[in-house]
């Protein structure tokens, strides 16, 4: 978002769809400037409308019109008009499938893989406790393998989230899994110690020779390759249209499309247009986006006030609150988008669980698949509560709190 695309230059190289603006468009009033919406375009000119806390509107050239991430702007603007994949990467999906059941999914992590096969951009909704990161992986080796048997060149993989160690766990698990569809796993930035520990740590390129190193090993032929780190490091280093220079011809020379797989973990704590760094990194053609989080957890933390009702309303929304909700309104395209939720829990007991899916709905519950340790959390019955005492046994590390009325409805204490 530092350095977007201008009108003059946009085309549909991208594969997004780049266009001219429209009303009810977003983009951006400037470098650094508050979130926009088109609300009137001539043959020259475009009117933009911000509300910042207040409602301003300014007319501005067309070739000065400076827009979100194609991707980003697609999501925000108009989620009917994304694209579906090419036939070739739809025809991934049966081997996904196969490769991904070896590793034993749960049923719903498995739905998910088949969905991401199929599909251009995924939702993922993760209650806790659903395996969401774990899923993630499962996508990565999945699709690695699938690519592997049809002969097709390795997969590149991003991993992308608000925070270090949400990328670093994610990464890890990758690592952990192994196999012909680990490959190469890198973290890109300094980490907060953790996880990444065991993973290659690159720093940040701040040069062209640095840039080459990164590429070659990103780029490294029969071995696939995830790349993690947060929102703003990765799309900082490897999105095009953000670098200048000899960077940025660093990029071209060296032919980087972008990843085949981008990940965006924890979602729900992502700002809307703080996934404008990222988005981009996605190859433009047969790039998968998946995002996985779980918005009824930590919502998206953002200094953006935008009044409901005024142009720019919900862009202070989360990345998945705000496709979630396309996705309900059924606003994205069913061709190229779709979502799906984990339903199988593998930390809480039974009780818990049940107590759980009186939120999160039907279907959600304690897994039992494959020998899962909730099958053995399930067996473990929490008593009933009595006066003056907990409903948890102290030797389970689980903590309830229950929250009750000061009064009841009668008006009894």
């Amino acid at each position: 978002l530092n350095a977007p695309r201008r009108l003059a230059a946009a085309c549909d190289a991208d594969g997004f769809g780049a266009r001219a603006p429209r009303e009810g468009d977003v983009a951006r009033r400037g470098p650094g400037g508050d979130p926009a919406r088109v609300v009137h375009v001539d043959a020259a000119s475009a009117t933009l409308a911000t509300a910042n806390g207040y409602h301003h509107a300014t007319r501005v050239p067309l070739a000065q019109v400076e827009r979100l991430p194609p991707l980003l702007e697609i999501l925000a603007s108009r989620p009917e008009g994304l694209r579906p994949l090419p036939a070739d990467e739809r025809a991934l999906e049966e081997a996904a499938v196969a490769a991904a059941r070896e590793l034993a999914p749960t049923p719903s992590q498995l739905e998910a893989v088949r969905e991401v096969s199929r599909k251009r951009v995924t939702l993922v909704w993760g209650p806790p406790g659903t395996g969401k990161t774990q899923l993630l992986a499962l996508i990565h080796h999945a699709l690695a393998r699938a690519r592997r048997a049809s002969g097709r060149d390795p997969l590149r993989t991003g991993v992308v989230a608000a925070t270090n160690t949400a990328a670093e766990n994610v990464l890890a698990r990758i690592r952990a899994l192994g196999g012909d569809g680990g490959g190469d796993v890198l973290f890109l930035g300094r980490g907060e110690g953790g996880p990444s520990a065991g993973l290659t740590r690159v720093e940040k390129p701040r040069s062209a020779a640095r840039l080459e190193s990164l590429l070659g090993i990103a780029l490294r032929p029969n071995r696939s390759t995830a790349v993690g780190g947060t929102v703003w490091q990765v799309g900082a280093t490897l999105a095009h249209g953000r670098l200048q220079g000899a960077m940025a011809k660093k990029l071209r020379d060296m032919h980087w499309a972008g990843f085949d797989l981008l990940l965006v973990e924890e979602a729900s704590q992502m700002p809307l247009l703080d996934a404008g760094y990222a988005l981009p990194t996605a190859a433009p053609r047969g790039g998968r986006v998946v995002i996985a989080g779980d918005q009824w957890q930590l919502p998206a933390v953002s200094a953006l006030a935008v009044p409901e009702g005024l142009p720019g309303s919900g862009l202070a929304s989360s990345l998945l609150a705000h496709a979630w909700r396309a996705a309900e309104e059924e606003r994205l395209n069913p061709a190229a988008a779709g979502a799906c939720r984990l339903l199988e829990n593998h930390r809480m007991c039974r009780p818990l669980a049940a107590l759980a899916a009186l939120a999160y709905g039907g279907g959600y519950g304690v897994c039992r698949a494959h020998g899962c340790r909730g099958a053995c959390a399930g067996a473990c019955e929490v008593p009933a509560p009595r006066e003056g005492g907990g409903i948890v046994d102290s030797g389970t590390p689980i903590a309830c709190v229950l929250l009750v009325p000061d009064e009841a409805p009668d008006g009894a204490p």
